[in-house]
């Protein structure tokens, strides 16, 4: 009895001892690369820049962070001033918008809606919609994203 307690204690050190020695070893290097599509940059800006651009709603700053080529798709971060309305209309391709800072309105169709930091809106293509500024001291930061080319302006 005394024999097999012994052996029993010794094989499970060694089975630790190998799940230990294996959890150290680090991984090969390919493990940690990443696989960009063609036409795909990595981009890393500490400010970007901000700028008038044509079809935003008026008042409307854009950074642009990305922009795919092959289908006009685009991730933009707006500053929008205090009191900023994003007329009402229907676009051809879907929106996301994301509340970074401050606080806006969406207005679609019979929804209303009080957007706060992390706040989000998804409106699929053609859906009339209206966004507006509820901040008074600060101006809001959104993320604005399509899936498809920005028109110049809404369709009525």
């Amino acid at each position: 009895m005394r024999a097999f307690q012994t052996g029993y204690n010794t094989g499970m050190l060694r089975i630790a001892l190998g799940l230990l020695f294996a959890l150290s070893v680090p991984l090969p290097s390919s493990a940690l690369t990443l696989g960009l599509k063609k036409g795909v940059a990595v981009r890393i800006d500490a400010h970007p820049a901000f700028a008038l651009r044509d079809g935003l709603p008026p008042g409307a700053l854009a950074a642009r962070l990305r922009e795919d080529p092959a289908t006009g798709a685009l991730h933009e971060l707006w500053r929008v001033p205090s009191g900023w309305v994003w007329p009402e209309g229907a676009y051809e391709h879907d929106i996301v918008l994301v509340v970074l800072s401050g606080k806006v309105r969406v207005h679609a169709g019979t929804l209303v809606r009080d957007l706060g930091e992390g706040g989000t809106a998804v409106l699929p293509a053609g859906t009339r919609f209206e966004v507006r500024s509820r901040t008074w001291l600060r101006r809001p930061l959104l993320l604005v994203a399509t899936n498809g080319r920005w028109a110049a302006q809404a369709p009525k």
